[in-house]
């Protein structure tokens, strides 16, 4: 995932910070949990899905490029209807659908 960090100082006083470090161990702490907790769940979803991943993969080194249909011939169809319908039509929002979010 890379470096996670907070802002550190204020506009006005650049070698303050604007929270103690006790609530900096806190968010730390916290966003360590989050990270690790999104980290086992992709886990999982890759155990769960590993002859898929592995047949895309090979897919892939033979034709370097895949399209939606690619994919959907690989994968199956994408259990929240085609994207490409919801997301090419002028009536399309901006929200995620809520059955495509993880639960806790």
């Amino acid at each position: 995932v890379g470096n996670i960090s907070f802002p550190v100082m204020k506009p006005t006083e650049p070698s303050k910070k604007f929270y103690s470090d006790k609530l900096a161990r806190l968010m730390d702490e916290e966003v360590r949990m989050l990270v690790g907790k999104a980290f086992r769940q992709t886990e999982v979803i890759l155990d769960a899905n590993l002859g898929k991943l592995n047949a895309l993969a090979q897919e892939l080194l033979t034709k370097e490029v895949l399209n939606y249909d690619d994919i959907a011939a690989i994968l199956g169809p994408c259990p929240f209807g085609d994207k490409r319908s919801r997301f090419n039509s002028p009536d399309s929002a901006d929200e995620v659908p809520q059955s495509t979010l993880l639960s806790n």
